[in-house]
């Protein structure tokens, strides 16, 4: 069957109260955080992805990108700009070391980052504060979860890991959450595939590309240009 061609598309969050919640992740030792991102504003220090107030990344309130785990801040040395995109890398070694990276550069890293980082939110540090304000898209949580954020429609945040960490849009004006980007030169719709569910596009499982993110046989698959 054919199919239309997809925009790129991403979660547009308001800075005032929407967020993503999802089963909480902890990480004892080595993880990997990546992300696409545009920020439209610094003022609230925006949180990427956080788990409590004492774990969370998130760009301070200059833009500056910082890692805290445990109540300890291990920041970068970047600071980011207001309405531009940036991938952002955020990865620990098994010695401790975070090693943070920009758009494919690596920026600094740093040793001696000890402690659990615990995730369970995207887009907030806890469920009342330092909301992001700006556009995101394509978290990946190591191993664990993978949120494309192209679903157009709906309040399930779909995971693509293959293991059905679903997370859940919460307080979102879904028709400007759901959002599309002339920054989001990647649409894994138009690249692998997708199943549409009645408006909601459910992506591929990226464990079994056969399946769409409910288990079910993926509608349509491969590539159109």
């Amino acid at each position: 069957t054919a199919r239309d061609i997809q925009p790129g598309r991403c979660y547009d969050f308001d800075g005032v109260n929407d967020y993503v919640s999802f089963t909480s992740v902890d990480y004892a030792g080595a993880f990997d955080v990546s992300v696409y991102c545009k920020v439209d504003s610094f003022s609230n220090a925006p949180t990427i992805v956080g788990g409590s107030g004492n774990d969370n990344i998130i760009f301070g309130t200059g833009g500056l990108l910082r890692v805290r785990i445990d109540g300890t801040y291990y920041d970068s040395t970047f600071t980011a700009s207001t309405g531009v995109v940036y991938k952002i890398e955020i990865s620990r070694d098994s010695s401790n070391n975070i090693t943070y990276t920009v758009n494919d550069a690596v920026i600094n890293t740093v040793s001696g980052a000890t402690g659990t980082l615990t995730l369970q939110y995207f887009g907030a540090r806890t469920i009342g504060s330092q909301f992001f304000d700006g556009k995101m898209w394509d978290l990946q949580l190591s191993n664990h979860i993978h949120f494309k954020c192209d679903e157009s429609a709906g309040t399930t945040a779909y995971d693509s890991s293959g293991n059905g960490n679903n997370g859940t849009i919460t307080n979102a004006t879904l028709g400007t959450f759901h959002a599309t980007d002339d920054g989001v030169s990647k649409s894994w719709q138009n690249d692998v595939g997708y199943t549409d569910s009645s408006g909601t596009l459910i992506p591929r499982d990226e464990s079994d590309i056969t399946k769409d993110a409910t288990g079910a046989a993926l509608q349509y698959s491969g590539n159109v240009p």
